[in-house]
This record gives structure tokens, sequence and C-alpha cells, in this order.
């Protein structure tokens, strides 16, 4: 269900940018074709428009960033950029892969739950954690 939602996610937010380009080179023709004469709104007109493009660019680049994430779960996992949830989420993913997604939600449960796993793999809950410091 993660890649499904994902990758719908993916394309409309593909589709839009591309939308967005269009219009983008649109403004630049618009902006070429009254470069000769002093249209000072025009060229504050582009200087917006440009620079929410490039937001938009770097926005959709972090989105196939993210993305690439839950479709190759070969990183390693402490390098992602959502921390513990991300990793919870990536593991449940590669769980359902396996077929081992019983182990995966369980781990993606006491996650969410609140509950540190340590490097051993056994729970610690919050409330021991702050007794034993």
């Amino acid at each position: 269900m993660v890649y499904f939602l994902y990758t719908v996610y993916f394309l409309l937010y593909f589709l839009y940018t591309v939308y967005f380009l269009l219009y983008f080179l649109y403004t630049v023709y618009f902006l070429l074709y009254f470069l000769y004469t002093v249209y000072f709104l025009y060229m504050v007109y582009f200087l917006m428009y440009f620079l929410y493009t490039v937001y938009f660019l770097l926005y959709f680049l972090y989105t196939v960033y993210f993305l690439l994430y839950f479709l190759y779960p070969t990183f390693e996992l402490g390098d992602l950029p959502g921390g513990a949830l991300g990793e919870a989420l990536v593991t449940g993913v590669a769980g359902q892969r396996h077929g081992n997604a019983t182990a995966a939600q369980q781990e993606a449960n006491l996650l969410t739950a609140g509950i540190l796993l340590d490097d051993t793999g056994r729970g610690r809950g919050k409330d021991k954690l702050i007794k034993n410091s």
C-alpha cells in the first residue's frame, strides 16, 4: 500500500512539475518578446516566477530522493532523512517484499508506540530509560 500511495503521489507531482516547466518556458518566451521595451513589472513577475520555479524544482528533487528510499530499501537505514520513522517505514516495506510483514509491522508498531530498540534488538520502554539515567 505504501508503494502505491507514493507512486501515485510521485506521478501527480511529476505531472504538476511538467506543467510548471511548460508555463515557465512560456514565461521566458514572454519575457524575451518584451525584452527591448521597458516593462519593469514584467521583469519583477519573471523574477518571482523564476524563484518559485527553482523552489518547486528543488522540492521535486527532494520528492524523488525521498521516493527512491522507499522503492529501493537497500541503503543503510541510518542514512534515511526520516530518522526512526523513515527507518520503520522502509523496514516495513522491505519486510513485505521478503514475506516477513508481521515482524516488520511489529517493529514499526514498537517504534510508533515509543518503545526504543537497543543494539541487541530488545525493547526498552521510555520509563525504564528515564529511571536508569
